[in-house]
């Protein structure tokens, strides 16, 4: 069997376990994660949040680049297509993803405290940037962008993650479980959506003043 489809099929079932585990057994799979501490934040960054993170930005390149969005008007179907808007919308979710993972995890971990949790960064960081799985992996809708809300529907098991991996992670308190789940929460969506809106802004004037000088 050629070594590399051998790898390629070994790599798809382990990253199939794995998701598997942590969508039907999610107790088991942060409990796994809470006993092992593994890698450190910038392997994680490297290999896992960044591969991670060019799932929604690759779709919105393919989405609103190639395949384009379906409008329908007065008995007409018009297909619109434009470049800058998905180079936009590809890095800056990409950036974005990346900076609202260390950020929220950053300030999670200064807040533990007052949420009778235990400071520890590198764990903080893993429940972050694991919770995040299902809102970038729900990001593969954007290949087509009239069904990229569906996203936001796998993006809610982000919840369940964070709720089963609080008390695992940061050993927190019953009593302050949910308290701390709502404050990561708020944490999350502020990050994630401050630093998308600065970012696009950014991209939107880069790509229009590159689609102007080019005509």
């Amino acid at each position: 069997m050629n070594p590399m489809k051998s790898s390629i099929s070994q790599w798809l079932h382990d990253a199939t376990a794995f998701l598997k585990k942590m969508v039907l057994r999610p107790g088991e799979f942060w409990n796994e994660v809470a006993d092992h501490p593994g890698d450190d934040t910038m392997h994680l960054t490297f290999r896992y949040l960044m591969p991670l993170a060019a799932v929604p930005a690759v779709a919105h390149l393919i989405g609103w680049g190639i395949v384009g969005r379906t409008y329908r008007t007065w008995g007409m179907v018009t297909t619109v297509r434009d470049w800058s808007k998905a180079f936009s919308n590809g890095f800056s979710t990409f950036l974005a993803a990346v900076i609202t993972v260390w950020v929220t995890a950053f300030l999670a971990d200064r807040l533990a405290g007052s949420f009778r949790s235990e400071r520890n960064f590198i764990q903080s960081f893993r429940l972050i940037v694991y919770a995040m799985t299902p809102v970038l992996l729900g990001g593969i809708f954007n290949l087509i962008p009239s069904i990229a809300m569906i996203g936001s529907v796998v993006a809610l098991f982000s919840v369940v993650l964070l709720y089963t991996g609080i008390p695992l992670m940061k050993r927190t308190h019953e009593e302050s479980r949910t308290s701390y789940l709502l404050v990561v929460l708020v944490l999350l969506l502020v990050c994630y959506n401050v630093s998308h809106l600065v970012l696009k802004g950014l991209f939107d004037l880069i790509f229009s003043v590159h689609s102007v000088a080019s005509v």
